[in-house]
């Protein structure tokens, strides 16, 4: 039950720099836009909530995710 509040938390803290590396990587190849002026722009045009664009998805998939690998992982320790 931890894990998942603290994968959930790790999550949402790191999802704004998600959006920016992913608009970084959209960008085209020739433009010199920084990353600071995207999340200027990206602020301006979308607000706050524009930086937590895909977080629902990730939550979603994150507590079946954990208990699919826990117990994925004590079924591998029983062989060992």
């Amino acid at each position: 039950m931890l894990s998942s509040d603290t994968a959930t938390a790790s999550i949402t803290v790191a999802q704004p720099l998600d959006v920016i590396k992913t608009r970084i990587q959209n960008r085209p190849f020739d433009s010199p836009e920084s990353g600071g002026a995207i999340f200027k722009r990206l602020i301006n045009n979308e607000g706050i909530g524009g930086l937590f664009k895909g977080l629902t998805p990730k939550l979603i998939v994150v507590g079946p995710k954990l208990i699919f690998s826990f117990t994925v992982a004590q079924q591998v320790i029983s062989y060992y």
